[in-house]
């Protein structure tokens, strides 16, 4: 099965198919934190607005939206898969597919089972 697994929690790291993608392949900075900001916001449209801003800061290119473009087609390239970031009339999102694995959901998923079960009284499944 195809898959993309992108650690954000500590050192910065996505895998396709197992297979380390090296920093240098997403072409710069800007694209990994392209990849970072879709990553944290799964499944939900971030605007280019929004994705300016938080790439370039106070400090924007000449052509931000051009740019933008530019940063999704390395961040694609890289992926081996343009699927994997889609393009929607307000922005862009990383699809939000079982195939598509973000360490902070897992690790959220983990401390929401937790919750529940100590809420439940029963501490043995939390392991």
């Amino acid at each position: 099965m195809r898959g993309v697994e992108i650690d954000l929690l500590g050192r910065f790291t996505v895998r396709c198919n197992g297979r380390v993608i090296e920093p240098a392949s997403f072409g710069g900075r800007r694209v990994r934190q392209l990849l970072r900001m879709l990553a944290a916001s799964r499944g939900r449209v971030l605007t280019r607005d929004i994705l300016i801003e938080g790439i370039w800061g106070g400090q924007l290119p000449a052509d931000p939206a051009a740019n933008l473009n530019v940063l999704v087609n390395r961040a694609r390239r890289a992926l081996d898969d343009p699927a994997w970031i889609q393009t929607t009339e307000g922005g862009y999102l990383l699809v939000d597919d079982s195939r598509v694995t973000v360490d902070v959901e897992q690790f959220e998923a983990l401390v929401e089972r937790a919750r529940a079960a100590e809420n439940a009284g029963d501490l043995s499944d939390t392991a």
